[in-house]
């Protein structure tokens, strides 16, 4: 038993080992249940209806409050269908980013960062890729053909993140297992357009308005879909 929860009388003691337990199992079953099934049995472990049910005032506020909690849970599975390899994690990853898009930004200093499997629908700015680089994209577990062209419209995505700039870099070296060893830059940097990019000493940026960035956007899709 943790030796913080010692601290705390018995009843507050217990109540709070209990919902560790229950996150626990939960946490448990990230390797192998949908997320939206790990969802729906933590709503339904915790008594999350019941508890807001005891929040509320009336029956209509408490009508809203379910329709806003299926609507969630219908919001991962359909999440699910487009992208099966997502998981739990990548979907809070949506969900964080999504909540910062949607909020009153009059303060535009902040960076979000993300996973490329993540921003899936999503748009931004600027983009910043780092470590496009062999065996992390394409992943050196990527063998068959299937898999590279998989990882190619990855890398696809990635780049059709940005509205105006987008900046892909990578390392020259790494340190592997104790050595400095050297790094091959992704295979997928040189399907670029190398007259869309300014190269930096192999560091790609790339600058775009608004108004040419579809026209420029849609030349990169056909290079990656060859």
């Amino acid at each position: 038993e943790n030796k913080e929860l010692k601290k705390l009388a018995r009843g507050p003691r217990v109540s709070l080992q209990n919902f560790i337990d229950i996150i626990l199992e939960h946490v448990a079953m990230l390797d192998d249940k949908k997320p939206h099934v790990i969802l729906e049995s933590l709503i339904k472990e915790i008594d999350y209806i019941e508890w807001l049910a005891d929040e509320v005032d009336t029956e209509r506020q408490l009508q809203k409050k379910k329709e806003n909690v299926k609507e969630l849970v219908s919001w991962i599975k359909r999440l699910d269908r487009a992208d099966e390899n997502r998981n739990l994690t990548d979907i809070i990853s949506i969900l964080t980013l999504i909540e910062t898009k949607d909020r009153k930004e009059e303060d535009n200093n902040f960076l979000s960062l993300a996973t490329i499997h993540s921003v899936k629908g999503l748009e931004f700015d600027n983009v910043y890729l780092a470590g496009f680089e062999e065996e992390l994209i394409p992943h050196k577990s990527c063998e068959k053909e299937s898999e590279i062209e998989e990882e190619r419209r990855l890398a696809y995505v990635a780049i059709t993140r940005a509205r105006k700039n987008i900046a892909i870099s990578y390392c020259k070296t790494r340190k592997k297992y104790g050595e400095r060893v050297a790094i091959k830059p992704s295979r997928f940097l040189d399907e670029l357009p190398t007259e869309e990019f300014v190269w930096s000493d192999r560091v790609l940026k790339k600058k775009t308005n608004k108004h040419n960035a579809g026209i420029n956007f849609r030349g990169l899709r056909e290079l990656l879909k060859d």
